[in-house]
Order: structure tokens, then sequence, then C-alpha cells
């Protein structure tokens, strides 16, 4: 299923225009006509001596009757028209509005897959805002604080990155995983290592794109502020590699991406991707909160 969400805001001191998560309208009068587009009342309404506010938020299926009559009805208000990229280009500021889309997947569609994107739902620890350079060149990773849950596997939080228990571990170390190394233990915390890889997947061939919206390459130098993201279009990694390339890396069960993504050059982090075998065993553990999104081979 693919949906696609964004606001429709009004604020009388402020001018009408496109933002990164959808439209300032004009009038309050014109979030009124949207509401009643898609049958539904505003989210947000209020007066205070400052002027009026109000909110409406859209979360519609993409392609549905109703989003396409919401995109006209805001082309012939405003001349506006929704980005189709991941990140806003600042090329189109003024006349196209930043979305949300996300995708999710049905079992069927991830049983299909031979390799997988695996994230976790469920922060396990709070990690260290702005890492010393050091610590990022040769990817360590500590806790700002004692953890509070006894999470098997999530997330570590400022990065993203996957960190299991010691219990977790040790249950891994006796099933056959390829390509997994668990000897990178998170600072602060004797019993949290990392979901880490001897394996670096090949270079990605979905394209890779700063926060100014330029493309770039994992191998250029990283700018101050500069964040960097895979275009996928959607809220998830849809990763897409060559055969013949995977055909040049080991066998894996566990790998990780050649580029370090979705953050700054302190917070950005490597994909994991997993085997069609990982996420079977993962079921099988009865792992839950793990999120996974189907990668693409192209000959």
């Amino acid at each position: 299923m693919k949906i696609t969400k964004f606001k429709i805001t009004y604020r009388s001191s402020e001018l009408c225009k496109p933002i990164e998560t959808g439209i300032q309208a004009k009038s309050a009068e014109d979030v009124y006509l949207f509401a009643e587009i898609i049958g539904k009342d505003l989210d947000v309404r209020y007066t205070t001596s400052q002027g009026e506010y109000c909110r409406l938020d859209i979360e519609l299926e993409e392609n549905s009757g109703t989003l396409n009559k919401v995109y006209d009805k805001i082309e012939e208000l405003y001349g506006y028209k929704p980005c189709e990229l991941l990140i806003r280009p600042p090329d189109q500021y003024e006349k196209y509005f930043g979305v949300q889309r996300y995708i999710s997947f049905v079992e069927s569609e991830l049983d299909m897959a031979e390799y997988l994107c695996v994230n976790s739902t469920k922060l396990i620890g709070e990690g260290v805002y702005r890492r010393p350079p050091n610590e990022v060149e040769k990817e360590i990773y500590s806790l700002s604080r004692k953890r509070r849950n006894k999470r098997l596997i999530g997330y570590i939080s400022e990065y993203n990155t996957l960190a299991v228990d010691q219990k977790f571990k040790d249950l891994l170390m006796l099933e056959s995983i390829l390509g997994i190394d668990l000897n990178k233990k998170v600072l602060k915390d004797d019993k949290l290592w990392l979901l880490w890889s001897s394996v670096l997947m090949p270079p990605c061939l979905t394209e890779l794109i700063k926060n100014n919206g330029l493309t770039c390459t994992e191998d250029q130098e990283w700018e101050e502020f500069e964040v960097r993201n895979f275009e996928t279009r959607y809220d998830a990694p849809l990763l897409k590699y060559s055969r013949r390339d995977m055909e040049s890396i080991e066998p894996f069960d566990i790998a990780l991406t050649k580029e370090r993504v979705y953050g700054d050059y302190y917070s950005a982090y490597r994909l994991v991707i997993v085997s069609q075998s990982f996420r079977q065993l993962m079921k099988k553990l009865k792992i839950k909160d793990l999120d996974y999104t189907p990668v693409e081979l192209v000959d």
C-alpha cells in the first residue's frame, strides 16, 4: 500500500506558500474547502490575540481520486504542485510543496524477496549527539544514558543503527549466519552490541542525494550541515543493486550498505541488508518490531 501525507495550514500572520510539509493556505476558508473535499474535520483550530490558526492533516492513498482532487484544487488556487522527490530541491521551493510518501508490503511480497533492508521500530538505547570525528571514522557508537528497557534488538537514537542485547547476541552466536559480526560493543553499556557485518554491499544503484537536492557519491567529502539520503521518493529504503555486482561479494545473511545515509556526518549510518534466511530465522525466534523492505536486483 502507498500512502501520501501532508498538511494544509493557515496562520493569519504568515504568507501563502508551499513548504516542506505541505501548504500554507491563503485563508481559513481555503482550509475548510479542502476539509470538505476529503470529508473530515479540521485537526486543529484556535484563535488568539495574535490571530487565527487552523490545520488539516491529509492522509490518503496514493493516486486515489480524492487525493487527485486535492492536488487539482491546490494547483487551481495557488499554482502549486507536489514535489515528486523525497527531498525538495531549492529550485522547487516557490512552486512545489513537500509531501511524505509511505509504502508498505504484504507478507507475500516480503516472502518473495531474496534480500531485504531491515530496521527496528523500537528504541533500545539513547545515543550521544554529535560523536567526535574519530568515533565517526571508526564507526564507534555509545549511549548517552543507561538503558531503560530490556529489548533484545532495537535502534540507537541519534543514529538509528541496530543493536542487540547480550542475551540475543548469545542466541545469534548459536546460529550459522553468514557475514554477521557481533564484536562491536556499544560504549557505556557492557551488554549491548551492534548488529554488524564483515560484508559491505557493492555501490547502490539508488541515487544518493544531499539535503540541497544535489546528487553525490559516498566517497565525496562531507560538507558542514550536509545530510545524505537515498532518493527513493518514499519514506522507505527502496534499494536497487546490480546482480553482477552482488556476485562479486561473498555470500551473506547480513551485510551493510557501502553508503552512510539518513543523517549528517555525525549521525548518518549504514543500513542493514539481510537474506530471506535471516528474516525467516527472526520469525522462528519470534522477534517482533522489525520492518523489512525488499531489495531490488537488476540484470
